[in-house]
């Protein structure tokens, strides 16, 4: 996960010093996906590696040490809270209200009765439609987060339509020399999740913040250098090129006379080594701290924000 620092912002005391720790995860897995920085040293946006076909959940987590006014998430009208709004592909996918404090979740696109998975997923390719324009084919695999401040104003209905299921078709003019390797289609409905609609009000004119992952698959991270390759296997010992030296046995022979001169040949024995290596990463001395692995939390009921601005 990234740990971000939420601006402090008068408007907003609640959140004063604190910080939200954001990470994408594979379903079914323990770990966020490991999170590379990009090489200019911006601080705002990442790398992930992206698993073809398999679902993958967004975690927040809010450390703050303020007084709360909402502590048990009852959502009370006239609370400020913290919305996550998401758009992944560049289209909005999700605006869920987060708790004031600890673990929030999103598992896919919420519509009126049910939510829709996030699964990664190769582009279509095709020759007649399809995205064409540099700027919408440059936002296929992104997920942004923006976080705003918000006063929450009651309940609300759904008020959205329904949203198409499949990856995003590119036009094979607008890949030439673009690296896509991944997109985002939406999964089965999942009618076992009842949603919660509310209205709100945004206190800010801009996000709090703006963060950015920009996913691909492990064949494409390695092909553009942001992680390494795999090291080759190291060669068998008794392959061709490496022929198996003979073994002189830990024997010891009679000794031989010779002109009254007496040797003896002492056995040579064998032995081996093992080298250890121990890894270890450089600290990062920024607003951002990439912390790898994060046990996921116990989901969360989320709201979803349909106020338009």
């Amino acid at each position: 996960m990234v740990r971000l620092t939420i601006p402090p912002n008068a408007i907003c005391p609640e959140f004063r010093g604190s910080t939200i720790d954001i990470g994408i995860r594979i379903q079914d897995s323990t770990a966020n996906a490991p999170e590379y920085p990009f090489d200019d040293g911006s601080t705002n946006k990442c790398y992930i590696e992206s698993q073809l076909d398999k679902q993958y959940i967004i975690d927040f987590y809010i450390t703050n040490n303020n007084r709360l006014s909402d502590p048990e998430y009852r959502l009370l009208p006239g609370c400020i809270y913290l919305k996550a709004e998401v758009h992944i592909d560049g289209k909005w996918m999700n605006s869920p209200i987060l708790c004031q404090q600890g673990c929030s979740q999103i598992f896919g696109k919420v519509e009126a009765s049910y939510e829709r998975p996030f699964v990664f997923s190769a582009p279509t390719l095709v020759r007649d439609g399809g995205l064409l324009d540099k700027k919408d084919v440059d936002q296929l695999g992104t997920i942004v987060v923006k976080l705003w401040p918000i006063q929450l104003n009651g309940s609300s209905s759904y008020s959205g339509g329904t949203s198409n299921s499949n990856s995003s078709t590119v036009n094979e003019k607008a890949k030439k020399g673009v690296f896509i390797s991944a997109t985002t289609k939406l999964g089965a409905p999942d009618t076992t999740y009842v949603p919660k609609f509310s209205k709100s009000i945004k206190l800010t004119n801009e996000p709090l913040l703006i963060h950015t992952f920009h996913y691909k698959t492990r064949e494409f991270l390695e092909l553009e250098g942001i992680i390494p390759e795999p090291r080759p296997a190291p060669a068998a010992r008794n392959d061709a090129s490496n022929p198996a030296a003979p073994i002189i046995p830990n024997v010891k022979p009679e000794p031989v006379k010779v002109k009254s001169e007496r040797s003896s040949y002492a056995g040579v024995g064998t032995g081996s080594s093992t080298n250890s290596q121990k890894r270890t990463v450089p600290d990062m001395d920024s607003e951002v701290e990439y912390l790898g692995q994060t046990t996921p939390k116990k989901r969360v009921v989320d709201v979803i924000d349909l106020t338009l601005d």
